[in-house]
């Protein structure tokens, strides 16, 4: 009976560092192991003293007050960062390999960029494009993928001017008011990354290859950076409002209908050598 008590107690106060450790992992954060860690640790510390006297009665409480706080601690930080979880959720959803186990074996903690609402980012994009588009409002607005473009090293090379520093979240207003005519950003693109505007009248280096047809200066550097980097760079005509998307070398023209499965297509694709690395990973 006694040993079956231990037992259970022990087991209680695992689930509950479990717990912590995972909320850790989720948020990048170390406070939420270390609260709870110190907390199971005490408790244990009680624990074994209340066993070993017996009748230690005021360990038992402090075991419990301890394993009250343990409990209590990983609660309330799961649900002050339940936004975070959501997103965290959502990303997961949308992975290549969603499991616990690939989450866990992962070399760095989830970063914040991954941590965004998706459905909602695409949402934010569709509106502010299209509202563009219709106002023949000329813009270019890049997505990284996994190539940094804004590394300091890729000034000169594919990145002419670096820009300005923005780092707010992507919303149709301020994007639309970013490629409004009369500010001091427009011209250039906004790079983005996750859900992030992280910088505004950035210029590209344009492309050197010739192209039939007319294009403008924005096409240009569309393709210029997609011919340089995975990004992928959606570009409104101020001329005529039409919406094209460059990504690996190549500008294709867009209708509002296929504008979103288009888009997503790009920002999810994988080479065939990522593709081999992905199932390299399931399979371990």
């Amino acid at each position: 009976m006694l040993a079956a008590q231990i037992v259970t107690y022990i087991f209680v106060i695992l689930v509950f560092l479990a717990l912590g450790a995972l909320l850790a992992r989720l948020v990048n954060r170390l406070i939420p192991l270390l609260i709870v860690g110190i907390s199971d640790a005490l408790a244990i510390v009680f624990l074994a003293l209340h066993f070993h006297l017996l009748n230690g009665f005021i360990y038992s409480y402090l075991f419990w007050i301890f394993l009250t706080v343990s409990f209590l601690s990983t609660f309330l930080f799961l649900f002050a960062n339940m936004s975070e979880f959501r997103s965290f959720i959502s990303a997961r959803k949308n992975a290549k390999n969603p499991s616990l186990i690939s989450f866990l074996k992962r070399n760095k903690g989830v970063q914040p960029e991954e941590l965004f609402d998706r459905e909602a980012l695409l949402q934010n994009v569709y509106r502010a494009v299209l509202d563009m588009s219709r106002l023949k409002r000329g813009a270019l607005i890049t997505f990284m993928r996994k190539d940094n473009i804004l590394d300091e090293t890729k000034i000169g090379s594919i990145v002419r001017q670096r820009g300005v520093d923005i780092n707010a979240p992507f919303v149709p207003e301020l994007v639309e008011t970013i490629f409004y005519e009369g500010t001091r950003l427009h011209d250039g693109a906004i790079v983005v990354k996750g859900d992030k505007i992280l910088r505004a009248s950035v210029f590209f280096v344009s492309t050197e290859r010739p192209l039939t047809g007319k294009y403008g200066s924005r096409h240009q550097a569309a393709i210029g950076i997609s011919e340089n980097s995975d990004a992928v760079t959606i570009v409104v005509s101020e001329e005529t409002g039409r919406i094209s998307i460059a990504f690996m070398g190549d500008l294709t023209p867009v209708t509002p209908d296929n504008f979103l499965r288009v888009f997503e297509d790009d920002m999810n694709y994988e080479s065939p050598e990522e593709e081999n690395n992905s199932l390299t990973n399931t399979n371990e």
